[in-house]
Parts: C-alpha cells; structure tokens; sequence
C-alpha cells in the first residue's frame, strides 16, 4: 500500500513539474461484492462484512468489507490519504487522517 501511495506522490509531483498548473486527484473506489451473488454470500458467512446499511453496502464510496489484511475503516483511510494526492485544492473529505 506505501508504495502505491508513493508511487502516485512521485507521479504527481513529475506532472506538476512539467505543469504546474495541472489539476491531479486521484480517484480511489472500494470494491464491494453486489448483493444477492456468490460473492455477497460469501462475504456474510465469513463475517467480513461489517456494515451490513444497504445504502452503504455494495457502494464504491464507502467501504463496508474487511480484507485479509486491512478492517474496512483501515481500507476508508487508506482511501482518503491517497485521494488526497494532488487532489486537496478541490476536495473536502471531512475526516481527517
């Protein structure tokens, strides 16, 4: 994960150097099973779905799923940092990390 959150820092600053006036964001999206599939099913039997609102659940914006190595509140700021990158002139995040 550091290293992809460097790489992206690094890119950034390599296009900003040769434009300083480019506009970077990145746009970091979580993945989340559809319910009523395999996946979705498979999710809930293991019990790493933590937020089961289905507003949320199934939702590219907010993750509700924990991985093999990251809770899913880890993975939200993990999101939040790396869209950050470049992007901080024209976002508002409302959590701090």
């Amino acid at each position: 994960m550091l290293r992809l959150e460097e790489a992206l820092w690094d890119l950034y600053e390599d296009l900003v150097t040769v434009s300083p006036s480019l506009k970077f964001q990145v746009n970091a999206l979580s993945l989340s099973p559809i319910s009523g599939t395999p996946q979705s099913d498979h999710v809930r039997r293991t019990g790493l779905l933590h937020v089961d609102e289905p507003t949320l659940y199934g939702s590219i914006w907010a993750p509700t799923i924990d991985t093999r190595y990251l809770r899913y509140d880890q993975i939200a700021d993990w999101l939040a940092r790396l869209m950050r990158i470049g992007g901080d002139k024209y976002m508002d995040y409302g959590r701090e990390v």
